[in-house]
């Protein structure tokens, strides 16, 4: 039960941070361990691309592997919290390594 706590938390956290990065926005609100966001763009193609730009450079960093799914034609970035290594500390390194992707 303590593992399904802190992987709430950890999602609740996440979803936070990710909330007030510049040029990103949350799909939908968090459900259970699962995380989606995306690059905030008027133009829809644009948004697309970015997004699966900024996954890209997001798995090639190692830090964590992320998935992504297209729903009504936009892309989106998920995140799910569920792995039993995944501790606050190593969400913490992919915020920090997010915020640099995203203003570069």
């Amino acid at each position: 039960m303590e593992n399904l706590e802190e992987k709430l938390k950890l999602t609740e956290w996440l979803q936070k941070e990710i909330s007030q990065i510049k040029g990103l926005k949350i799909f939908t609100e968090a459900q259970l361990s699962i995380v989606s966001f995306m690059v905030d763009d008027v133009d829809l193609d644009k948004a697309n691309e970015k997004t699966q730009a900024l996954l890209e450079r997001i798995n090639n960093d190692e830090t964590l592997f992320l998935s992504s799914c297209t729903v009504k034609s936009q892309k989106v970035i998920r995140v799910s919290l569920l792995g039993h290594r995944l501790h606050f500390d190593r969400l913490e390194k992919f915020v920090t390594q997010l915020k640099k992707f995203v203003q570069s």
